[in-house]
């Protein structure tokens, strides 16, 4: 609950950078001239307009909050044993390393590399569809 508080302003950055861009546009100005009220053309038009954004944005963003959370477990701060979190095991297994083992810490930590890419590649994939875009 903490690091989605934390990573809100990055999310509301691009999404209020998108919204003005949004609402520049002539639509909304015709719109405003076809006597729309503000609250109206925002819930019709601007919203369903940057929904989108705010998808592909919080599913980016969802792979480096599990980032954030496996660092803190394994330097501690997170979740404690017994608990099974990608950190902790990487945390666990890290002595292992010097002793010719390094399956446990390398497996974890191969997890949470894998986990970030594909909520990086699912975040590109909803963007191009989203917009339209062909492969």
């Amino acid at each position: 609950a903490t690091l989605s508080i934390a990573y809100l302003p990055y999310i509301a950055r691009v999404v209020r950078g998108a919204a003005l861009r949004e609402r520049s546009l002539p639509y909304v100005s015709a719109l405003g001239m076809l006597g729309m009220s503000g609250r109206r053309i925002c819930l019709r038009h601007l919203v369903p307009n940057l929904l989108p954004l705010v998808l592909v944005q919080a599913t980016t963003s969802f792979g480096y909050t599990m980032l954030d959370v496996a660092a803190f477990s394994f330097i501690g701060l997170g979740t404690q044993p017994p608990t099974a979190e990608w950190g902790l095991m990487v945390a666990n297994g890290s002595p292992g390393i010097l002793s010719g083992r390094p399956e446990q810490a390398l497996y974890a930590g191969l997890v949470i590399v894998v986990f970030v890419v594909a909520c990086n590649l699912l975040g590109g994939e909803l963007s191009r569809r989203l917009r339209g875009e062909d492969r």
